[in-house]
């Protein structure tokens, strides 16, 4: 997970610990690297991409990310996007998006959401 400690997604990390192998909470997108190097255990990259300046800095960070690291799951979230997209929509950088504050019900549901369309994303590639 990819937050600040004042993103609401902070409030879910008691809850995601009791159903998760591993939560690790990174400062930003430069520590991911050396995560996925050692611990091949987490499976979703979360992301509050309210921490980047602005979203097209956070598309263009989350687009570098999904090509060098394309087998990477990742969700993103925002107090700033108008609905949760559980979607294939925004699938160059991000495999489901979460409006935040989000409920655990929706999260969980992204989650899911998350795993299935990167599934998707993934046949895709290897097509091209």
């Amino acid at each position: 997970m990819i937050c600040q400690t004042t993103s609401t997604l902070i409030d879910h990390v008691s809850w995601l610990n009791g159903r998760v192998r591993n939560l690790t909470i990174l400062p930003d997108l430069n520590a991911v690297p050396q995560k996925t190097a050692v611990d091949r255990t987490a499976p979703i990259l979360l992301v509050d991409i309210d921490i980047f300046p602005t979203f097209v800095v956070a598309v263009d960070a989350l687009h570098t990310m999904r090509r060098n690291f394309p087998e990477l799951p990742v969700m993103i979230a925002s107090r700033f996007l108008a609905a949760n997209d559980f979607t294939t929509e925004r699938m160059h950088f991000a495999d489901a998006s979460l409006r935040l504050p989000v409920g655990r019900v929706a999260l969980a549901l992204g989650l899911n959401a998350t795993l299935s369309n990167h599934g998707f994303f993934m046949g895709n590639r290897a097509s091209d």
